[in-house]
């Protein structure tokens, strides 16, 4: 019985990462190199400059299913991303 459930409990983690989509292998302080290296390029970006000389980026991609995702970017470091529809 134990076996059965250890060989359960594997697949099942096996098995858990066949969901991900682009938007969870984005994490907060990434580089812009490190996004690109792990969901590819973006089909668009938008660059904006704040006050104080901050640079804000916002890279879109297609998203799975219907709408986009966006990436902010500020001061070069992932700040957030969201769904955008």
């Amino acid at each position: 019985m134990r076996n059965h459930f250890i060989a359960v409990s594997l697949v099942a983690l096996a098995l858990s990462g066949c969901g991900t989509t682009k938007m969870d292998q984005i994490a907060l302080g990434m580089s812009k190199d490190e996004v690109t290296a792990a969901i590819g390029a973006p089909r668009n970006v938008v660059e904006a400059s704040a006050f104080g000389g901050t640079k804000t980026e916002v890279w879109e991609y297609k998203a799975k299913g219907p709408g986009n995702f966006n990436v902010q970017f500020t001061d070069e470091k992932v700040e957030g991303w969201r769904r955008a529809y």
